[in-house]
């Protein structure tokens, strides 16, 4: 059972209210009371927290995080990249199924991959029947998200088969590879093999195998390019050679791309009444890349986090009206929906808690920037110089 603490704005529900089997994202939370609000056709409700425990006991409600589950693979306990793979294809599944008829011909799924793989800027997209092999494992898994893990992770092992003694040692030895040394490859498997066997000279009960040549090269060549670059020859050579990677792609109707990043403000605060400070509010902020109009925002002395950015997405997300009125502010804010594409930076609170699977959730695509490359979310790298000069 889970405790009260998971009653936070911005986490995403999937329950039945009121005859409506729909997901749900935690709104607001006001003493015992929780304010739901339905993704798909906006509606609000209000729901005592006993409420809401009593249902999650009865297990007619779950909580998004939990509610993929393949055999024993559970969709957070995959690797990244087996994350990114079942959301492409889900990208592809749902163009589908929103399609105007459910024929799988090659002419109609062709169209359908040309279109979204424009949309999401697939470089790799599949061939029209490996798109029909992908629609078939879904609908085999009762239309569950499930039928589209990789099938990978199911295998043998597919790490290192080496002690994690052995292992640490490689770790602590590749780090001297990526210096301006230029070590070679062979001096780092030297390295390795004379500390094995330092360990099997002090331990004669307790012998390491040492591991071979391709072993410790395939540990080296596992690191990124640019770890390369900027370990072997230098930063500013990094920083040059990867400076236009990632050019963001024009739009051309507004929740094409909607683009998401945080920044600590140029503000201290004192409490209103202990004259203490508090600290500086970091804003997260989510702008539409064609209309450059803020979606939504979150405020908060917290570090970033998944939960202030599942805060500012659901902001974003929702209707405004409420918001307004219950601040008391006239005016209107129309920016509203859900957003063909959310591009973030690579913050471990874009990746926590599956924040990849519940943007797939609710029909949007995450997409994270390249490393380095402030250019890929310009607009809203635009916003925050221009915020920061009207503060100076």
């Amino acid at each position: 059972m889970h405790s009260l603490s998971r009653w936070i704005p911005g986490i995403a529900l999937c329950a039945n209210f009121d005859g409506q089997d729909a997901i749900w994202m935690i709104r607001r939370i006001n003493g015992p009371n929780v304010t739901l609000a339905n993704i798909d056709n906006k509606t609000v409700l209000v729901k005592a927290q006993a409420e809401l425990e009593e249902s999650l006991e009865n297990k007619t409600l779950q909580f998004m995080a939990d509610y993929r589950y393949n055999g024993e693979i559970v969709f957070q306990d995959l690797p990244e990249k087996y994350q990114k793979e079942t959301v492409r294809k889900h990208a592809y599944v749902r163009a589908f199924l929103d399609s105007d008829d459910q024929k799988r011909s090659k002419r109609k799924l062709e169209k359908i991959i040309q279109a979204v793989a424009e949309n999401i800027d697939d470089k790799k997209p599949p061939a029209w029947n490996t798109f029909n092999y992908w629609l078939k494992q879904y609908f085999n898994a009762g239309c569950q998200i499930k039928g589209l893990y990789p099938n990978d992770p199911k295998k043998g092992c597919r790490d290192l088969r080496v002690d994690p003694r052995v292992r640490e040692i490689i770790d602590q030895s590749v780090k001297f590879y990526f210096k301006n040394g230029q070590i070679l490859m062979s001096s780092i498997h030297q390295m390795v093999e004379a500390k094995v066997l330092k360990h099997n000279l002090s331990n004669p009960d307790d012998l390491l195998v040492i591991p071979a040549y391709s072993t410790v090269a395939y540990h080296i060549k596992k690191r990124s390019y640019q770890a390369y670059v900027r370990g072997r020859i230098g930063k500013n050579k990094a920083r040059l050679e990867c400076a236009n990677v990632g050019e963001a792609p024009e739009t051309n109707r507004i929740l094409e791309r909607v683009e998401a990043d945080h920044t600590p403000l140029d503000i201290n605060v004192l409490h209103d009444e202990t004259k203490t400070l508090l600290g500086r509010p970091t804003l997260t902020i989510l702008i539409d890349h064609y209309s450059r109009m803020v979606m939504g925002f979150q405020v908060s002395f917290e570090e970033p986090s998944y939960a202030s950015a599942a805060m500012a997405i659901g902001n974003a997300i929702l209707s405004k009206k409420d918001l307004l009125e219950f601040y008391g502010i006239e005016g209107d804010w129309p920016a509203h929906g859900v957003m063909e594409l959310l591009v973030a930076d690579n913050g471990t609170e874009f990746w926590s808690d599956n924040l990849d699977m519940a943007i797939s959730e609710v029909g949007s695509v995450l997409q994270y920037a390249p490393v380095r490359s402030p250019n890929y979310k310009g607009v809203v790298e635009r916003f925050f110089l221009t915020h920061e000069n009207h503060v100076n």
